[in-house]
């Protein structure tokens, strides 16, 4: 039985860790300026290298400084829509912080 639980928690242990959200569902993630690309400009990239298109990123802007490959966590749900950037996903982020 402990052979058993120890080589599950091996497996298992690996794959919790390898995971980018932390326990509060908080995603680790950085401020791009793709201003240079046409119709883009700020967007938050993710560990994986993806990007998102946040359509609120202003709402914050008011209450923090927001400034290129600022490191921040994130909480955000995917939203319906299009862009003229179209380097990833279109969001409304619900909550975002410095690391």
């Amino acid at each position: 039985m402990k052979k058993t639980l120890f080589y599950l928690l091996l497996i298992l242990l690996p794959a919790l860790s390898a995971c980018e959200k932390s326990s509060t569902g908080w995603i680790k993630a950085t401020i791009q300026d793709l201003t240079g690309l046409d119709g883009c400009s700020l967007v938050i990239q993710l560990e994986d290298e993806s990007y998102l298109e946040p359509v609120n990123l202003s709402d914050f802007t008011s209450s923090a400084t927001i400034v290129d490959d600022q490191k921040v966590w994130i909480k955000y749900n995917e939203v319906a829509g299009g862009s003229i950037c179209m380097v990833g996903k279109i969001i409304e982020i619900k909550d975002l912080k410095d690391q």
